[in-house]
């Protein structure tokens, strides 16, 4: 039976047990109230008000911080330190045994604080970060109200946060979705364990069934996401093929190359600074104390502002500081920046870990893979080389590529992975290895910028660019910035990109310069970002493809990309086009992209974008907090783009009336009817 103080100020005390006492009147969970008297025998922290020993107030997460919420917790060896944490300053040491947490709850799911609330399926989540000093090959079994268990592997060291859907685990679970009522957790430890930390625990809390990752501590979440869409999670299977990889000896040839390769990379991504900044200045920026967090992992807990450092902040500094030591070959630079990758590793970046989620982690790790590339050197020296390899492959799903049965055309890939798994092949010493690598990496991008599909995302036959399950330039920009990349680094050698993948994309990059005018392709193709959607960042990405040679391989310079780059931004400052024949002359004709439901009619100095949609073709995007009441993108807009700046042709956002998109037919509706209920839609 489990009982609850009506209304009472506890205090909790480090005395080691108490001695038989009265329990006042006291209230059951069910909230019928009785007067009774009942002896116990209190053992562990207990609370106390005066001389009487009160039962616990339930508790649905902790970080430790609070003395209080040691009364939920008895069993031997374990006591709050501050020697280590990951939320706050303290954590809970324990040398192992048994360790029992009684008088627990589970969150609801309106305190969960889901992002979309129930659009997407949630289910309740137990929430934990450890610390394991010293790897062993063995397991905590977890047990849940004494029906419920998982067994989390204890092969590693370092901070290891994990997500456990109830759903996911062993013994009497519950199906997805269905409330699960947490009142007691049990941790047994092997004896082969060593110390171990607990921090930031939340006990039940419904998350988004989509997010909870597997990883190699915790391997059956998702099947080890062996048959999972998303392209942000690592996938067990897909690491273990990289793993297994066969490195096949390499000519000399081949060798030089990939130096050639290497130095292409290198060249594009490093800028030599003269704005010095010193170690210690880089030393008062870093801060070793706080946990290292990615932040979609860290909104979904239950705790009140908790600090940490952003992944994203921590690439920035990072590469700062890469550049700076490279800069002026300063050792002590070199040294923060092994000591700064060692703090990375042991926060449980390492391979294998996913840290509860690494959702949409590709936008946030740019920077910090960037960074270690440049610093392989360095990295190598400190003997850092391999694991933060191994971390960087593992976040990026590299042996994804290895499977011969997967294949995708993904626009988020291209922008925010496909240039940094090319730099991960030389997070490696070994020639052969790097080779291998780097020739898995063009065979797939060779094949994903070729495939196509009628209802999958990626470069249709039209030349629209898919994504979210339909024509998106928003996301293609960032496709077409990062492929060039790829393609320049790799052109010219054995590695190159095949012809009908280069082709594909090709052919989906002019058509973006043929649906914008100037560089501008108007609201009805903008999805949930309907105002200022424009071409404008891919003027390098432009040159770069031109460089890229001819998709056959036949043309160093590409003579009709050359043409459009100097159409829309004139001459390259380095004369990369000279001596060819080029002809700039905007194009005139008309163009049909059935994908998008879109017709594009052009002459000398302006074009007309005619958008609709249909059963096929959504009209817009609609998020709960972007686009609300963009429903009418689509609904014949007839929009008319002038060879000029948009502000020129007196383009004025101020006053914009959603009710009345340029040409669109239209029911003209009340804002508050406007806008949908549904926190996410896509309309057909």
């Amino acid at each position: 039976m489990k009982w609850l103080l009506g209304t009472a100020i506890v205090k909790a005390t480090s005395s080691a047990r108490c001695r038989s006492m009265e329990f006042p009147l006291l209230r059951k969970r069910d909230g019928d109230v009785v007067s009774l008297t009942k002896r116990a025998i209190c053992t562990g922290v207990v609370l106390l008000v005066g001389s009487v020993c009160y039962a616990e107030i339930p508790m649905v997460g902790t970080s430790f911080e609070k003395e209080s919420d040691l009364a939920h917790f008895s069993g031997t060896g374990f006591e709050v330190v501050a020697d280590r944490a990951q939320f706050g300053s303290k954590s809970l040491k324990w040398s192992g045994g048994q360790l029992v947490v009684s008088n627990i709850r589970s969150l609801l799911p309106e305190e969960s604080g889901t992002a979309y609330g129930t659009h997407f399926p949630i289910s309740p989540t137990f929430v934990m970060s450890l610390y394991n000093e010293m790897p062993v090959k063995d397991h905590l079994r977890i047990e849940f109200n004494g029906e419920v268990h998982f067994d989390l592997n204890l092969d590693f060291s370092g901070w290891r946060t994990v997500w456990v859907p109830y759903y996911e685990m062993q013994g009497k679970v519950p199906m997805p979705g269905i409330p699960y009522d947490v009142e007691s957790v049990r941790f047994v430890a092997p004896p082969s364990a060593g110390t171990l930390w607990f921090d930031d625990i939340v006990f039940s809390q419904y998350i988004d069934d989509r997010h909870p990752y597997p990883g190699l501590e915790v391997p059956f979440i998702k099947e080890g996401g062996a048959h999972a869409w998303d392209n942000w999670m690592p996938k067990i299977p897909y690491w273990k093929m990289l793993v297994a990889l066969e490195a096949a000896p390499i000519s000399g040839e081949q060798e030089a190359e990939l130096a050639t390769v290497q130095a292409r990379l290198r060249s594009t991504y490093f800028r030599r600074t003269s704005c010095l900044h010193g170690a210690d200045y880089f030393r008062k920026q870093f801060d070793f104390e706080k946990p290292l967090k990615l932040s979609q992992q860290v909104s979904p807990i239950h705790y009140s502002n908790p600090e940490f450092t952003e992944l994203r902040d921590f690439g920035k500094l990072m590469l700062a500081l890469a550049t700076e030591c490279l800069s002026t070959n300063d050792d002590e630079l070199a040294d923060l920046f092994a000591v700064a990758s060692e703090y990375y590793l042991d926060q449980g970046w390492a391979a294998g870990s996913s840290q509860g989620t690494t959702h949409h982690i590709g936008y946030n790790t740019r920077e910090l893979q960037t960074a270690f590339f440049l610093m392989r050197d360095t990295l190598a020296e400190h003997g850092l080389l391999g694991v933060i390899g191994d971390s960087v492959r593992w976040q990026l799903d590299f042996g994804e590529m290895l499977d011969p049965t997967h294949l995708e055309s993904n626009l988020d890939f291209y922008n925010t992975q496909s240039v940094f798994r090319l730099m991960a092949s030389f997070l490696t010493t070994d020639p052969a290895r790097q080779s291998a690598l780097l020739q898995a990496y063009s065979d797939y991008l060779s094949s994903a910028l070729a495939f196509t599909s009628d209802t999958s995302d990626g470069f249709k036959p039209d030349g629209t660019a898919w994504h979210h399950w339909g024509h998106y330039p928003a996301y293609a920009t960032g496709a077409f910035e990062r492929i060039p990349v790829s393609l320049k680094t790799l052109s010219g050698t054995c590695y190159r990109i095949g012809e009908a993948g280069h082709a594909n994309f090709r052919h989906a990059f002019l058509a973006s310069t043929i649906y914008s005018n100037p560089l501008y392709y108007g609201l009805g193709q903008a999805g949930r970002h309907p105002l200022g959607g424009n071409i404008a960042s891919l003027k390098n990405a432009c040159r770069l493809l031109a460089l890229s040679g001819t998709p056959d391989g036949k043309h160093a310079i590409d003579a009709k990309v050359a043409s459009t780059y100097v159409r829309l931004w004139g001459n390259p400052p380095d004369n990369s086009f000279d001596g060819l024949e080029l002809d700039p002359s905007p194009p005139t004709g008309h163009w049909t992209f059935p994908y998008a439901a879109l017709s594009v009619h052009r002459r000398a100095d302006w074009s007309v974008n005619i958008k609709g949609y249909s059963r096929y073709v959504w009209a817009s995007e609609i998020y709960n907090l972007d686009n609300r009441y963009g429903r009418y993108q689509s609904n014949g807009t007839v929009q008319i783009l002038p060879n000029m700046p948009q502000e020129q042709a007196g383009y004025i956002e101020d006053g914009w009336d959603w009710n009345h998109p340029p040409g669109a037919t239209t029911v003209e509706l009340p804002f508050k009817e406007l806008e949908p209920e549904e926190p996410l839609l896509m309309f057909k």
